[in-house]
Formats: structure tokens, sequence, C-alpha cells
């Protein structure tokens, strides 16, 4: 079985550089990026930072191609990225296309490199093209079997052509703990694009939401968004909105429609009357759309890391967060959010109202936060240090990703 490129596809596009030229006016050498639908590649905020390093790379033309999943293009096209090939690998499952992935390399000249974004897209593009040098960008820490796959493929023959690009010391931490070779492994902070954020929505968010001027919104943070744990976000959010600290405030939680699913279930929650607390949209994996809406960004649990929590940086949120290795790694108590003890739900309460009934407190650390995503997350630092990242790799070079600038945040450039 053989996977098959869409007929029906125009030839690659190729994004035009943004702002930056080509280097040296030569012909630029070709980056093709692997989507795969159902990965980690696929989620709205892994996309975005596709979507703001694509065309800012000199010396680099980049195209995309996709697996299966039209809905994939769809959501592409939402972020302005050019318009993706696609590959329909047998049955769907992408490891399946890998003659597919050889065919497309064979008939499209000057590809230089595979930049992937899930596991099973860097499998397939070892098993098509070992030869070629793969870039894998992970956004959240893997589990336990996939960090065994990945050192497997990092150790075996065809593991000096590939590097692991971690968007966090986090992930690589779990990598590295979990065998994967030190050298292979490198942090590569993200982008986050300021322009996509929209303070002026916030009227228009919160009438759609159908929230009065008493409400207070929070926003549940994860990648993807039902890996959060919502049962304990709305019992925590149930019991701060019962406590006289609110002064009549309702609170309430915006959630995603799959966790909305995951709800269901909870005696827990119908008890507490939670139906009148919880606001669904569709959104909410796209942050960036839905946070100029809300009054808070809660981060609880294990599932509080990935890009979403930058994105509540740079949106002006204040933000409560459980104190996990994840979270402690961007936010530090009382400095750029509040934070409490990992599974004590009434530190994390006291937290909320904490931030809810002190306005200059709020607005210290929320500027404080946004301030840190602008110095370490900047669109032009990530596209510079991953056109470096793509040089080495062409040329056989150690991989070096370069210093962070410090600009601001000194204390939170001593942690990276």
């Amino acid at each position: 079985m053989s996977g098959t490129v869409s007929a029906t596809t125009e030839p690659p596009a190729v994004a035009e550089p943004d702002d930056v030229g080509k280097a040296g006016g030569g012909a630029a050498m070709r980056v093709l990026h692997l989507l795969d639908g159902r990965g980690p590649g696929g989620e709205g905020t892994a996309l975005a930072l596709l979507a703001d390093g694509i065309g800012r790379t000199p010396g680099f033309e980049q195209q995309i191609l996709q697996l299966g999943r039209v809905g994939l293009a769809e959501r592409a096209a939402a972020l302005h990225l050019p318009a993706p090939a696609r590959l329909s690998p047998p049955c769907g499952l992408p490891l399946l296309g890998w003659r597919g992935l050889r065919n497309f390399l064979r008939i499209t000249p000057g590809i230089e490199l595979i930049h992937t974004w899930s596991p099973a897209t860097l499998t397939l593009a070892t098993l098509a093209s070992p030869d070629l040098p793969r870039a894998l960008t992970l956004t959240r820490p893997p589990e336990g079997p996939v960090v065994r796959w990945l050192r497997m493929l990092l150790e075996e023959r065809w593991g000096s052509r590939t590097v692991v690009l971690a968007t966090s010391a986090t992930v690589r931490r779990r990598l590295v703990e979990g065998g994967c070779p030190d050298s292979s492994v490198h942090v590569l902070r993200p982008a986050i694009h300021m322009g996509r954020i929209d303070p002026h929505a916030r009227a228009a968010l919160r009438e759609r939401w159908g929230a009065g001027e008493d409400d207070r919104i929070v926003a549940l943070l994860s990648d993807p968004p039902e890996a959060a744990d919502a049962r304990e976000a709305i019992l925590s959010v149930g019991l701060a909105d019962e406590s006289r600290s609110t002064a009549g405030k309702r609170l309430r939680l915006l959630l995603h429609p799959r966790q909305v699913g995951m709800l269901r279930a909870c005696e827990s929650v119908r008890a507490l009357g939670a139906v009148s607390r919880i606001i669904v949209a569709r959104k909410v994996d796209c942050p960036w759309a839905v946070l100029p809406g809300c009054d808070l960004a809660l981060a609880p649990g294990p599932a509080a890391k990935g890009l979403s929590l930058p994105w509540a940086m740079a949106s002006n949120v204040p933000i409560v967060a459980e104190a996990t290795y994840a979270i402690s790694e961007i936010l530090e108590a009382r400095h750029s959010a509040l934070l409490a003890p990992p599974g004590r739900r009434d530190h994390l309460v006291r937290q909320m109202l904490r931030m809810l009934g002190d306005e200059r407190l709020r607005w210290q650390l929320r500027d404080t936060a946004r301030h840190e995503a602008y110095s370490f997350f900047s669109r032009q630092q990530y596209s510079r240090h991953l056109t470096t990242v793509y040089q080495q790799m062409v040329s056989g070079e150690p991989i070096e990703v370069p210093p962070l600038q410090v600009t601001g945040g000194l204390r939170f450039a001593g942690r990276a």
C-alpha cells in the first residue's frame, strides 16, 4: 500500500519571505513541513507557530505537505498559511504513507530538509528519506512510549540526521531523562505573534458568550484543551464563586466543546449547578482568539503546559496556576503570576480570589508577564534562531541554538 498525493491539489505553494530577503541573493533551499492533523502539529497553537515562522527564514523557501484530514487545510488557511499539498495515506494512518512521501520527494526538486511536527511524521520522514536531515518540533512533553520510540530513532544509524527542537526546557528534560541523546535535543523558544491578539475584541466576545458586566470569565489553559482537568477547574471556580470575596461577581469558566463532553458524567459538577457557569467556545484551542474576552487564565494540574501559557502572558490576562515544573519554567510567583502548590484546590481558590480582588496586583502581574512574553517569545528571535538551526542542519555542523537576548525578566532568563 502507498499514499497518494491529492490530484486536486495545486503544486505546493511556497511562502514568500515576509520582511526578510533571501540570503546572498542565490537560489533558496527548500524546507518541507509535514503536518499530521491527528498529532500535536495539527493543534491551533502549533499551526500558529508554524505560520509565524514560515517565510521568515532567509535562504530557505518553505512548503507544507498535509497528511489526510481536509479540515487541517481549513485551519491552516485561517492562520494565513500557504495552501498545503495533501498526501492521503492508506486508512488515514501517517506511517502507511511512506511510499507516497517518497514519490512526492522524487517529483519535487530542491528539498534539502524535512521539518516534522509530530513523532508520527518524524517516523514517516525517516522511513521515506533517511538521507535528508530532519527536525521535529515538540510543543509539549511526550508520554513514556513516545519518548522510548524517539530514543530509538535518535540512537539508530539515522539518528545523526535528526534534531529535536523542544519549545521548553520541560520538554527537553522529559526526552533526555528518557534516554534520548543530549546532543540531539535542543530548546528553541517559540514565537508569539502579538499581532494575532486583538485587545479591542473584548466587548464582541463577551456579547457572543452572553456574559454580563458582572461576569468574570476564567479561561482554562492546556494543549490540547481536553487534556486539562475540566472537572477540577469547574469545582475550583464553583468554590471561588460561592465565596463572599467575589462581591457579587459571577465566575464563569470558558471551555472547549470537547471539555464540556468530559464533564457530563460528573455528578459532583451537576451538584454545584455548574451548567450556568460554563461558556462553550470552539476557539478555545486558539487562545489568542478568546483570551481578550477573559478576566483570568487558570492553569491547574500537569496538563498546564504547551503553548497556551505564553499566549496568556502575551494577551495581558492575569494568570493563576499550579507550581509544576512546566509552569515554574516561565512563570514566577508574585512576579508574573500567582502560583499554588500542586494538588491543593484550597490554595488555588485562594489565589484566584486574591487575583480577582486586587486590581493593582492584577495589573502588576499581567504587565510583567506580557513584557516577558514580548522579550522571550518574539517572532523575530524565533525566526532568526530557526534559520541558524536550518543552516547548521544542511551543512552538517553541530547544532547550537543562539542564547536568549537579555532584554528583561532576568530571573526568568536565569532559570531558562
